[in-house]
């Protein structure tokens, strides 16, 4: 017997649940992750709505199963491998990922003093690990923060690197690398707001 709307509803919103939480996924993790409202989630885990076919198939990569199994009634369960990181511990990781950069660094800094390269040059030790502390800390938070955390860490290594290498390259015309890193910067702005933006009209169209 063909099943009604509210009944498939009523699978599709339990196997959401199920599947988010196997993935180790809040509402509004997953939200996020979609570019909708937790709001949204929530609707859908309660029944009361069903995500496009579109939406289905996100939350089928994100959560490692096939757009079909939300229609069974029974899919095969899950094993829960993902823990859900606190903000705090996700904070210590970060912190503890730029410290391991940092060390590094004392350490190359040590190395090349024992070689008896000019303090010119030892500098670089230091200044080369905040643009590699940047790209450390662009990973992390494009994984687990939010966008505005990503921006700043991309800005970071923006002019990181061009104060870098106008401070280290004497040559003719190097000023001009601050109106790269300027068009970079704004090109930045542009996409992140191109991205604040759609996830606006998603969070007004649910």
């Amino acid at each position: 017997m063909p099943k009604s709307e509210q009944e498939i509803r009523d699978i599709v919103a339990k196997n959401i649940a199920d599947f988010r939480k196997s993935a180790g996924l809040t509402q509004s993790e997953l939200a996020e992750k979609i570019n909708y409202s937790d709001k949204s989630v929530s609707k859908w885990e309660r029944g009361e709505g069903l995500p496009d076919v579109y939406v289905l198939s996100q939350i089928a990569e994100i959560c490692s199963v096939q757009p079909g199994d939300f229609f069974l009634e029974e899919p095969k369960k899950l094993k829960s491998t993902v823990k859900r990181v606190s903000t705090k511990v996700r904070l210590v990781i970060t912190a503890l990922a730029v410290g391991l950069v940092l060390l590094f660094a004392t350490i190359l800094y040590l190395v090349l003093s024992l070689v008896g390269l000019p303090a010119h040059f030892l500098g670089l030790a230091f200044y080369c690990a905040i643009p590699v502390s940047a790209i450390v800390l662009i990973v992390f938070t494009a994984i687990w923060f939010k966008h505005i955390w990503s921006f700043s860490a991309i800005t970071l290594l923006i002019w990181s690197v061009a104060f870098g290498l106008w401070f280290y390259i004497k040559a003719q015309g190097i000023l001009y690398i601050f109106a790269v890193a300027a068009a970079l910067e704004l090109l930045v702005i542009l996409w992140y707001l191109l991205l604040w933006f759609r996830s606006r009209d998603k969070k007004a169209q649910n």
